[in-house]
């Protein structure tokens, strides 16, 4: 039995709606998707900077450390006791305690 030309054109006009409905789901979902990759890379660049600042905290805080062992900083070269003068001084008040 021939489908007569206004069945066609219906199921030709069913087949082209269903397409379109398709077609209009897929952008939906690839500007979804687009838009989770762009809260992901957001996130992922927070992170990143989060990360290098509290690196960079760290290493100012042990920076501070080592030039400020105890919180008493370093004498520079040329400057205050020697080790040589600070041990003689240390025995002396020994011999002094005696």
């Amino acid at each position: 039995m021939a489908k007569s030309d206004e069945e066609l054109a219906k199921e030709l006009q069913a087949q082209f709606d269903a397409e379109e409905q398709a077609h209009h789901q897929d952008e939906e979902m690839a500007k979804k998707m687009q838009g989770e990759l762009e809260l992901e890379q957001e996130f992922e660049d927070a992170n990143r900077r989060f990360h290098a600042d509290q690196d960079s905290k760290i290493a100012t805080k042990l920076q501070k450390e080592s030039d400020f062992p105890n919180g008493v900083p370093k004498p520079k070269d040329g400057e205050g006791a020697s080790a040589t003068s600070t041990s003689t001084s240390f025995s002396e008040l020994e011999g002094n305690l005696s």
